[in-house]
């Protein structure tokens, strides 16, 4: 027979992946948020989250949703911005002047946000509409932030605000004197429930995902049905989530008082009952990172913390810091800087009953400086294993590490008992250990869980059914919520050394 030839002497490489164990990035620390705005399409889903505020600017415009947004991507945090249709636009009240000139302002436009106190301060003094103009400068929240001053434009109307809120102020041709004021108010843009859930379908349907939801904006119970109806659809689609709304802020204008907001959002949301829904109470002052503006807020606080946290960690632990509107702390060993919140309207400490009725608020601490979530609490039964946020994060992340070691295994064998007809505890025992060691791996030895138990049944009856039941136990961490010090002297002389 004829030899073969030899092969030229060679090096071949084969570089293998994965080796090192690295697992795809989970969602838990992207959030999802749904809001109107300024501009962009409603329902829309991009392909990627949104790492800087100016592309999502860009996008979208400005608005309540995006100033949120804005907050968390500023907070290093992966935001998925979803457009919501607007259901009745933002509406400007009548101005209030006070002072001697005659020029009367009047405002244009549909407003992008809600303004709660505008004020226009005449700084300069002159006619409007003539030569020297008078200046003005403007401030969109009571004289917290205020703009440089501004001259008037000789058609008397000024639009150097209009691409960012809205609004175009217009002069009539008269006097303005120093120190005479114009204010109002304004209401944002909102948003039908219906609307909302078209939104929400949209992300379900979108190959992003992200571990919380929020949508931006007061929300009644009967509009969370509808809300928390297409946020439950998500478990098809193997989507762990949790959804954060917001109450409506105290009707201020409409001198209700903060007992009587107290008892209305008590009684409106007293039948509520979901696992995964979270509804903040939480009135407070919030900078904006895009324009500086301090907007009063209900919901904007506790989202940013939650983000920056691991999904075990109560984001209303003291030791984290007081709460900030941007860098809430970057893990659990301290806070980061930032300006802590220094305006609230709702302290829990001060006015308790909205955590005894599930809502979530922030409180004063005794002992400690600046404010602090009192609980972030799930609007779920008595019983339910999931009155807190972080139960719910813990139970998503650890579905997700289930479904990513489970779904390879989809039409894959395993072998059968000869005896019983049941898989064979070789095969039982490398399933049960392989979901341990990658639940271990992504929460136990993180110290995100104290323990973990996968146990794959004996008994299926694989062949018929072509199912494999398996239950996996999670054993949270405990969470310290009341703390008993007993406290006396004692005098070694009388025989009660310490």
């Amino acid at each position: 027979s004829r030899l073969m030839p030899q092969s030229a002497p060679s090096i071949e490489f084969e570089i293998l992946s994965n080796g090192l164990g690295n697992v795809a990035p989970s969602p838990a620390g992207t959030v999802a948020i749904f809001g109107t705005s300024s501009g962009g399409t409603a329902a829309t889903i991009g392909t990627s989250p949104y790492r800087r505020t100016q592309n999502l600017v860009t996008d979208y415009g400005y608005g309540e949703g995006i100033e949120l947004a804005a907050n968390c991507i500023e907070s290093s945090i992966p935001v998925i911005f979803v457009k919501v249709a607007t259901n009745a636009a933002g509406v400007a009240t009548g101005v209030t002047f006070a002072g001697t000139g005659t020029s009367v302002m009047t405002v244009t436009g549909a407003p992008f946000d809600s303004y709660d106190e505008v004020i226009v301060t005449v700084t300069r003094a002159g006619t409007a509409g003539s030569d020297p103009e008078p200046g003005f400068t403007i401030s969109l929240d009571g004289g917290r932030t205020v703009s440089r001053e501004i001259r008037m434009p000789a058609n008397r109307v000024y639009t150097g605000l209009a691409a960012t809120t809205g609004m175009t102020f217009n002069f009539t041709a008269a006097t303005m004197v120093v120190a005479d004021t114009y204010e109002l108010s304004t209401t944002a843009p909102t948003w039908a429930a219906a609307d909302v859930a078209t939104a929400i379908a949209a992300l379900k349907a979108s190959p992003l995902n992200a571990g919380m939801l929020e949508v931006v904006g007061p929300c009644s119970k009967s509009q969370s049905d509808t809300i928390m109806s297409a946020v439950d659809d998500f478990l098809a689609r193997k989507k762990f989530e949790r959804m954060m709304l917001c109450v409506r802020d105290i009707n201020v204008s409409g001198a209700e008082t903060e007992a009587q907001w107290m008892t209305a959002i008590s009684t409106n949301f007293s039948t509520a009952s979901s696992d995964r829904m979270l509804v903040w109470a939480d009135p407070a002052r919030v900078q904006s990172t895009i324009t500086g503006t301090k907007f009063r807020r209900v919901g904007h606080i506790g989202l940013v913390r939650a983000g920056r946290r691991s999904v075990s960690r109560d984001i209303g632990a003291a030791e984290d810091g007081a709460l900030c509107p941007k860098y809430s702390g970057t893990n659990v060993s301290g806070p980061l800087g930032g300006t802590p919140i220094d305006t609230v309207y709702h302290d829990e400490g001060l006015n308790p009953g909205l955590n005894e009725n599930r809502f979530a608020t922030i409180t004063t601490i005794e002992g400690l400086t600046g404010y602090y979530v009192t609980n972030p609490a799930i609007m779920t039964t008595p019983t339910s294993d999931f009155d807190l946020l972080q139960y719910g994060r813990v139970m998503d992340e650890a579905c997700r590490i289930a479904n990513t070691f489970f779904a390879p295994k989809l039409s894959t064998d395993v072998r059968l008992n000869p005896t019983t007809g049941f898989i064979l505890e070789k095969d039982a025992r490398s399933l049960e250990s392989g979901c341990d060691s990658a639940l271990v791996r992504g929460l136990v030895s993180t110290g995100q869980l104290s323990a973990v138990q996968t146990t794959i049944s004996r008994v299926d009856n694989i062949n018929t059914t072509k199912t494999l039941t398996v239950t996996i136990k999670l054993q949270a961490l405990g969470y310290i919520k009341t703390v008993a010090i007993t406290m006396t002297f004692f005098n070694p002389a009388l025989g009660n050394a310490a």
